[in-house]
This record gives C-alpha cells, structure tokens and sequence, in this order.
C-alpha cells in the first residue's frame, strides 16, 4: 500500500533467525501493525535504493525524496513511467494506477502453477480480510487446482 510504503524507514527491513527477510508494518498504516514477507528479489531493489541515497539511517525514510523528506504522491511517478513505456492503459482500456501492482502481486501469488499461496496466508500477508480476497480473486483458485478438480 502507498500509505505503507511511505512510513517505511530502513530499521523496518528485518531478517527472521532462519534468514527470511521481511518488513515490519507501523500501527500507523490502514491495516495497523504486521510482518510482512515480500518476494526476495525486492530486496536487492530495496538494496539499490540504499546505495544510492544520502539517507540512510535506521530511521530515514526508504521512499524520501532527494531531501530525505516524506514522498507526498508516488501516482504522479509512476504514471509517468507508464506513459513512457507506452503500458498506461490494460486491455479494457483502463488506467493503471499505483493500486493496480498490488492487485498484479495478488494475482501472481495465487494463480503460481508451482507455489501458489492459500487466499488465507496471503490475505494476511497483504493485510486485508480473506473475505475481500475471495471476493476479487476467487476465479484465480479453481483454474489454479483444474487439473485436481477434474481429475477421475
């Protein structure tokens, strides 16, 4: 969530004993306080960030500006480099927004044909109510079990 990304400081990228890396969410985010257990390879990202900013303390913000302060819009950005890339539009003709890469998230988790996510964990992961998962992704499960689901 932006609201999320935005409270990120470095001190809230944690490693688990066993090496799991995971970022801890601020009670003050919408869905309130949680770990939660990104894909690895956004930590090298998360790592690229940190080797090029000047802020870099525990308690910098990860996502600040060029002047270490709160990024008030990351929409206006990402527009942008949708623009640019000629993708600002899905295949119905509407908009993408910064909301539609958690949504793509979601649907790559749950629809992985070698580790797909129960609706359960990952609704926790993502810090929303499995209800709102069933609700938006149910199709997703029962392509992703067809072939136990039709097998004689």
């Amino acid at each position: 969530r932006p609201n999320e990304s935005k409270q990120l400081r470095w001190r809230d990228i944690k490693e688990t004993p066993e090496g799991h890396k995971y970022i801890y969410v601020r009670p003050t985010t919408k869905t309130g306080e949680r770990d939660t257990f990104p894909l690895p390879h956004a930590f090298r990202y998360l790592e690229r960030i940190r080797e090029q900013s000047e802020y870099t303390g525990e308690d910098d913000l990860v996502f600040g500006s060029r002047e270490g302060k709160p990024v008030e819009n990351f929409g206006k950005t990402f527009k942008k480099i949708l623009i640019d890339a000629n993708i600002l539009y899905d295949s119905e003709g509407r908009p993408r927004t910064i909301y539609s890469l958690r949504h793509f998230y979601a649907t790559q988790r749950l629809s992985s044909k070698t580790k797909p996510i129960p609706m359960e964990v990952l609704s926790q992961n993502m810090g929303t109510s499995p209800q709102i998962m069933f609700t938006h992704y149910r199709h997703l499960t029962t392509h992703n079990f067809a072939e136990i689901l039709t097998a004689r």
